[in-house]
């Protein structure tokens, strides 16, 4: 056996506390529908805040993605709609516009794609 086999692989997507009312979700290789297995844990920092929290989602370091992930965040995001201000996805690939979009429209979320953190977390913060 390889000795890179008997490494157990971190989670692609993990969710964490950037800030006060601001989740962020770092992402890293290729994500599949499987990696969305972090979402209870979103769901339990999202109501352990008071009032309505915003997300970042930082891709930079994704290869890619199969559509079914962010296809299974819009049921996610339409229950906790009332609890989300706002979401920024930071991202380099082109088709990550895409999903922002479609998500954005099926889940009827404030959601935004940026190139820049500082532009990112400057629009989260803006009320």
């Amino acid at each position: 056996m390889p000795p890179e086999a008997s490494v157990v692989a971190a989670p692609r997507a993990q969710a964490r506390m950037l800030s006060p009312g601001v989740i962020e979700i770092k992402c890293t290789g290729f994500l599949r529908a499987e990696d969305t297995a972090y979402l209870p844990d979103l769901a339990r920092l999202i109501e352990s805040e008071q009032g309505r929290v915003s997300i970042l989602f930082h891709t930079l370091e994704i290869e890619g993605y199969s559509p079914q992930f962010p296809l299974s965040h819009i049921d996610f995001f339409k229950k906790y709609r009332t609890r989300i201000h706002r979401i920024a996805v930071l991202h380099e690939l082109k088709s990550i516009a895409f999903a922002v979009a479609t998500v954005a429209l099926a889940s009827n979320t404030n959601i935004k794609g940026f190139s820049s953190l500082s532009d990112a977390l400057g629009w989260l913060h803006t009320h």
